[in-house]
């Protein structure tokens, strides 16, 4: 089993359900799709299509193998491929596959998620507060940006997300989560992977 974005983002809902959903009875789980759940999953998909249809040219590797997909994604990476959409980034049991993948000035890369959500939460416009990262597509764009620095794509510790508004947010990936807590979104990320890393070993029988 691999250590996913899926996984930590199903470890933020509920620690139990990474564990659950490949050790648990089968036979509990929920086989229909929850009719909202299938209405945001859509939303997302029309979004995803509305902002990859304005990017303009970049190689598209939604297709085949994740080691076919991971092969081609770091040849493209080193021939400095401006934009790859839907490549594979993989190192042990650590596997990353973000929306887009966007060479930066220095030749490094930079992870993208494209969200159907606000890129921050929690702000204030009255106040000029524009809000903080959302913990989830922090900890996803950290696995990202933590497997382009183990290939050797990367030294910056940063990502971005595009909104549902089309807005370009980069997350600072070492900043403090708040001005209350010193823990930096890195730090959490490495617990979070931590601990879906024991959940997903197998059963020691």
């Amino acid at each position: 089993m691999n250590i996913t974005a899926s996984s930590l983002y199903d470890y933020i809902k509920c620690p139990h359900k990474v564990w659950r959903d490949i050790y648990g009875p089968q036979e509990e789980k929920i086989q229909e799709t929850n009719p909202f759940v299938k209405l945001l999953w859509e939303k997302g998909v029309k979004h995803e299509e509305k902002v990859v249809s304005k990017l303009g040219d970049f190689l598209n590797f939604k297709e085949g193998s994740i080691d076919e997909r991971f092969q081609k994604t770091t040849e493209a990476m080193k021939n400095k491929t401006p934009l790859i959409y839907q490549g594979v980034l993989k190192y042990e049991n650590i596997l990353g596959i973000p929306d887009l993948l966007k060479k930066l000035p220095d030749n490094t890369y930079m992870p993208v998620d494209i969200k159907s959500g606000m890129g921050f939460e929690g702000g204030d416009e009255e106040k000029g507060d524009e809000g903080r990262p959302k913990k989830h597509y922090a900890v996803q764009l950290c696995l990202y940006n933590d497997l382009l620095k183990t290939l050797g794509f990367a030294t910056h510790d940063s990502g971005q997300i595009i909104d549902i508004n089309g807005e370009e947010v980069e997350y600072d990936l070492v900043a403090p989560m708040g001005a209350r807590t010193k823990e930096t979104w890195w730090e959490l990320y490495e617990l979070i992977k931590r601990d879906v890393d024991l959940l997903i070993k197998p059963i020691q029988k």
